[in-house]
């Protein structure tokens, strides 16, 4: 009577479909409350979830139940601090909710209340990644790099991106366009795109937000 299966020369069973391979997915831990590891492991923790989600997409897991806590994923000494002297309560009353609140609120906001002279930030570490020969993908990439400084430096608040319908969208946009287009380099590139808003009466929030208008220049750079 056949078994169903065939075995090697060493017995072991040859398996007729791949079995699939797994990365070992480790959660990030976090040993400091300061602000910059704080927003490094906000990036990493996200970036751990997102493979948890793709790979219960084909195993059929739960996420949640896959998923370390944020709680777990505190130093033990860190956690004792923040649920003593932050949360006011004991290690074992502090959850994720309360935990991620407190992280995002430190990440949003400025470093010890210091408003840094944001012209002189944006100048010193905005540049434009010659390199990348893509002309679309330098573009892209020099947002993202505009929105990694924001969150750098606790401006999310500031001058992250809100909804539309948010009082301030308006003038933050407008605040975002311009520090954009005031780091641009080279120079004629600015002058370029300053001339071209100029001459189609276009807000700085406009020109940047469609981003032919910018690419299209920069195509000839």
């Amino acid at each position: 009577m056949s078994s169903g299966y065939r075995l090697d020369s060493d017995g072991d069973v040859e398996m007729s479909v791949p079995q699939p391979v797994y990365e070992f997915i480790t959660a990030p831990k976090l040993k400091s409350w300061d602000q910059a590891s704080l927003v490094t492991w906000t990036r990493e923790r996200k970036r751990y979830v997102d493979k948890i989600a793709k790979r219960c997409a084909t195993t059929g897991e739960n996420p949640e139940r896959i998923c370390a806590s944020v709680k777990s994923s505190l130093d033990v000494d860190i956690l004792a601090v923040i649920a003593r002297y932050v949360l006011f309560k004991s290690v074992a009353e502090v959850n994720d909710i309360e935990l991620v609140a407190e992280i995002e609120n430190r990440c949003n906001h400025l470093k010890n209340a210091h408003v840094p002279d944001l012209d002189r930030l944006f100048r010193d570490r905005l540049k434009m990644n010659l390199r990348i020969d893509d002309c679309d993908a330098r573009i892209l990439h020099y947002f993202a790099d505009f929105d990694r400084i924001i969150e750098d430096n606790g401006l999310t608040t500031q001058l992250g991106i809100c909804p539309e319908t948010d009082p301030f969208f308006k003038p933050r946009m407008k605040q975002r366009c311009k520090l954009l287009i005031n780091s641009l380099q080279p120079k004629e590139l600015r002058v370029e795109i300053q001339r071209m808003m100029m001459v189609f009466h276009l807000t700085l929030c406009l020109a940047l937000s469609t981003l032919g208008h910018m690419l299209n220049v920069c195509a000839q750079w």
